[in-house]
């Protein structure tokens, strides 16, 4: 299993700690070290279960072997805190989260970072940049693209040919 360190204890955090359990129900992947979040009256508390191991810049200095996930659900703030991670360790990684009930095909391109919720439809000739939040109960039809750090809230349906630019929420 790898180490994976969530950016965010607040509530999307804690979902996207759902979402990992869920993968690791199907298919052991990920062993969550615990969440790093600037909010220092969080530090050295549990949440969920997870405890939260500081602030970001040491958690990325700290923990550098580990995956990361950002969950953070404001686009621009998502944007800034992966800009300054990088500028911390250029060498970071990323991964990318996607439910296991989420229905894609696989003509459906999908960029480091992003997370996909559960119940979430995908057809064919997607695009989907760099740490994207699709959320619970969404579809996304033929030939979209979504740029980097865009959200979509739950149960939002795009149709196809749409092109989402960068930081859309």
């Amino acid at each position: 299993m790898k180490n994976l360190i969530i950016i965010g204890a607040s509530g999307f955090g804690r979902e996207v700690a759902c979402l990992v359990e869920r993968i690791n129900k199907v298919k052991p992947t990920w062993n969550i070290i615990g969440f790093i979040d600037d909010d220092e009256t969080l530090r050295d508390k549990t949440v969920n279960g997870y405890k939260v191991l500081g602030n970001v810049s040491d958690g990325v200095s700290r923990y550098n072997q580990s995956h990361y996930i950002c969950a953070i659900g404001s686009s621009k703030i998502r944007q800034r805190v992966v800009d300054t991670i990088y500028r911390i360790n250029s060498d970071i990684k990323f991964c990318t989260l996607i439910d296991p009930s989420v229905e894609k095909s696989e003509l459906v391109s999908i960029e480091e970072g992003t997370i996909i919720h559960a119940h979430t439809i995908l057809t064919v000739n997607i695009s989907i940049g760099k740490h994207v939040i699709i959320n619970l109960d969404c579809t996304i039809g033929h030939d979209a693209i979504i740029g980097d750090f865009s959200t979509l809230y739950p149960c939002v349906n795009l149709s196809g040919i749409m092109d989402l630019g960068q930081c859309v929420e």
